[in-house]
């Protein structure tokens, strides 16, 4: 007596065929989470590589603004502790010139602005920059009133445990940055 029959048919059973059909529509199941789960995690490392590129090029051009500074005003360097602004800092550049970077909440913008002090002292509030241009003119760039866009907060803070140090936090879409820059000149 034989348990086991070998059978020489070439064809299928039925149970064969839906034994292979649940296997292959588990595979293609799988493979399909797979892909789609990639492709959002795709999607997420595209936004946050672009939100902290972006988050990087305004602290880059906070960083050029803030080495010509020669006195820091606020957050002030007169401190036991530390101060934290999460509003505006206020300096001097080389020039004389008073420039304040503004967080406008309400834009999302942050700003810049400049205060020339003449020798008559007038002061006329202006966006943008006062500088010297190649030819040695002092001259207003408003190029470089909005310094970024889309920023959710922003925080300055001076410590006097690190001295002349100024760190600053920038949030873009939910995502921080922060840096550090050593005031050479304050």
């Amino acid at each position: 007596m034989r348990l086991f029959a070998i059978s020489h048919r070439k064809a299928f059973t039925v149970v064969e065929v839906i034994v292979a059909t649940v296997i292959a529509t588990s595979l293609v199941g799988i493979i399909y989470n797979l892909v789609f789960w990639s492709f959002g995690t795709n999607r997420i490392n595209e936004e946050y590589t672009e939100s902290i590129l972006e988050a990087r090029k305004i602290l880059i051009k906070i960083q050029k603004e803030l080495r010509e500074s020669r006195d820091l005003i606020f957050p002030s360097t007169i401190t036991m502790n530390e101060i934290t602004s999460t509003q505006a800092i206020v300096f001097k550049d080389r020039n004389g010139v008073l420039k304040i970077i503004n967080y406008d909440k309400k834009n999302s913008q942050l700003k810049l602005y400049s205060i020339p002090i003449d020798d008559s002292g007038k002061m006329v509030i202006s966006n943008g920059s006062f500088e010297y241009d190649l030819r040695g003119n002092f001259k207003h760039n408003e190029s470089k009133y909005i310094l970024g866009n889309n920023i959710e907060k922003v925080q300055f803070t001076y410590r006097k445990k690190h001295p002349r140090v100024l760190q600053f936090r920038i949030q873009i879409d939910k995502y921080n940055l922060v840096n550090s820059l050593r005031l050479l000149n304050v």
